[in-house]
């Protein structure tokens, strides 16, 4: 669609496309597909993407959601700084609508100094050149979502996976956002990406064990929420599993 003269894109409903990174059987048969992960004799103990899915859900429960979100949709370069908040303009014709800007100042200045990835000294080392070196996690698999027009927006999609989850656990569908439940959907997000990015990597259950004592431990939902939601997540596998009866007693 056209808005101010500026062609965006309004709508993708393409879904994740890293379900597409597969090739077909010797007989070419069209419903047998093999995901091509080990292709190599080495054994690799983390891939980058591992590593910075890490560092979002780090970034997260240190209370920097934005920057978690960063790492999915445009991944961890200075580019980001096009998605500050006090970056809109509101009479610039050349800005984007008031909800495509989401990184607060205090994040980025802590990615400059506390954890300084942008620091004088480190900013030149995360800087996208005429080679693209650094993209977004959720970029790889869901296209060009490293643009101000991308659908794929901070507040839309954690509010919508905030009111998911609120319905599935009976949580108040009227309440105001909270930041606390900012962080837990923005976890959740990142439990998704686990699940297609690092697919027969076997740290499904690790990933999930961990999450799950994160929501225990913020309470965000009540006492147990990690358990309720753990044992939600694996209810067709393991019904009634929790944190606490996962693994057999040592004595």
């Amino acid at each position: 669609e056209q808005t101010a003269g500026r062609w965006g894109l309004s709508e993708a409903p393409l879904g994740d496309s890293r379900s597409n990174f597969v090739v077909g059987d010797a007989k070419n048969t069209p419903n047998v597909y093999y995901a091509k992960k080990q292709q190599f004799g080495a054994f690799f103990f983390y891939r980058n993407v591992t590593i910075y899915l890490r560092l979002a859900e780090a970034f997260n429960r240190m209370g920097y959601p934005d920057v978690a979100f960063a790492i999915m949709k445009c991944g961890m370069h200075t580019g980001m700084t096009k998605y500050l908040k006090s970056a809109y303009n509101p009479t610039s014709v050349n800005s984007f609508p008031e909800d495509s800007y989401f990184l607060t100042d205090e994040a980025y200045n802590m990615l400059k100094s506390e954890v300084p990835f942008f620091s004088e000294a480190n900013g030149p080392i995360f800087t996208n050149t005429a080679i693209i070196a650094f993209i977004g996690v959720h970029q790889r698999g869901a296209g060009a979502t490293d643009h101000l027009a991308s659908p794929y927006k901070y507040e839309p999609v954690l509010r919508a996976r905030i009111d998911k989850i609120r319905a599935e656990f009976g949580a108040d569908a009227t309440a105001e956002y909270t930041q606390e439940e900012y962080i837990n959907a923005m976890e959740d997000l990142l439990c998704d990406e686990y699940a297609m990015e690092l697919a027969f990597e076997g740290t499904r259950f690790s990933d999930l064990l961990r999450i799950a004592r994160h929501k225990n431990m913020a309470t965000t939902y009540g006492a147990g929420f990690g358990d309720r939601w753990l044992s939600k997540k694996l209810a067709s596998k393991a019904s009634g599993i929790t944190t606490t009866n996962c693994y057999l007693p040592f004595k």
